[in-house]
């Protein structure tokens, strides 16, 4: 589990440290535990999209600083591993995801591209089609 929040999940990490080919039980806990992140993020003042767990991409990178934290912040470490994190994990990806919050948490159907951006489901809705799709 990590040290971010102790709330989160059960501590049951993806064995392949990636969201793919895990238990449907699993990935719920994977998602858990970013959601845990992203809710400490945004208490550290960082934006984040409000639909993060929609992107696949985003969701394995928060997965990625996320694990990086713990390394980064864990006893053995030093100051320049922190000052790392937050330059080389952490900067990049808020770069990478800007254009993502300007949906607002809404996303235009890729089924209908001229169709009105419609609302992306809650988190919890998300997370439980995600871990049913995976056979939980």
């Amino acid at each position: 589990m990590s040290t971010v929040d102790e709330g989160a999940g059960n501590g049951a990490h993806p064995p392949s440290r990636t969201f793919d080919g895990v238990s449907g039980a699993q990935l719920r806990d994977a998602y858990e535990e970013v959601a845990a992140f992203v809710r400490w993020l945004e208490a550290c003042d960082i934006r984040v999209p409000s639909c993060w767990y929609t992107h696949g991409w985003v969701v394995r990178r928060l997965h990625a600083v996320l694990r990086w934290y713990d390394e980064a912040y864990s006893d053995e470490a030093t100051g320049r591993a922190a000052a790392d994190w937050w330059l080389v994990g952490i900067a990049p990806l808020l770069r990478d995801w800007s254009e993502l919050l300007e949906h607002r948490g809404r996303h235009v159907p890729a089924e209908s591209p001229l169709a009105d951006p419609e609302p992306v489901p809650p988190l919890d809705e998300w997370i439980t089609s995600q871990a049913d799709g995976a056979g939980a």
